[in-house]
């Protein structure tokens, strides 16, 4: 991916108390990104996530409420530039490696408490998940769980397109007219 991301972008619900995230297991050159996710946390320390610094710096698409687990919580979207058409009214379909990125906060002014990310992959890679790749992220940057996760992939199969939750606009500005489904951004 254009901005160093080798992972899924933006995401709900992927922390719940009904499945703790995790990862496939490992091969011998790291995590097999392609395999089925575990629902057993990784044996392994988390990793840092490449590009993460360049991500929290793409423009923010707004800040809803969000319906993750662990409370109320506000989320701040974001998009890659290969998701343009984002929380806009009648946007063209997603192609592979749009990505979209839900920083969730306790309040608005917190720091962020998590990551929640989504890259869209090649048709096939996850259909069950929208062909999304999901990613949970830490406040420093640390790769907690990624891949094909089924919660995520649960949760997000319940939005209106795409899998993805966004506050809808009509106009090019991306002035929001519409309050975010109940999972809250991506």
């Amino acid at each position: 991916m254009a901005y160093g991301l080798s992972l899924a972008l933006a995401l709900a619900a992927c922390t719940g108390a009904t499945q703790t995230p995790g990862r496939a297991e490992p091969d011998g050159e790291g995590w097999d990104q392609d395999a089925a996710p575990t629902a057993k946390a990784p044996t392994t320390p988390s990793r840092p996530l490449p590009g993460f610094d360049e991500l929290l710096a793409w423009p923010e698409r707004g800040r809803v409420p969000t319906g993750h687990p662990g409370g109320a919580r506000r989320a701040a979207l974001r998009a890659s530039p290969e998701a343009e058409g984002y929380g806009r009214r009648g946007r063209a379909p997603f192609a592979p490696d749009a990505a979209l990125v839900a920083s969730l906060h306790s309040s608005d002014g917190a720091p962020a408490i998590a990551h929640y990310l989504m890259r869209k992959r090649e048709p096939g890679y996850f259909p069950e998940g929208g062909d999304w790749e999901y990613a949970v992220v830490s406040p420093m940057g640390r790769v907690e769980a990624e891949g094909r996760l089924a919660l995520c992939a649960r949760c997000h199969a319940e939005a209106t397109r795409e899998h993805v939750f966004e506050p809808l606009s009509s106009s090019s500005s991306g002035a929001t007219s519409r309050g975010a489904a109940p999972g809250g951004g991506p």
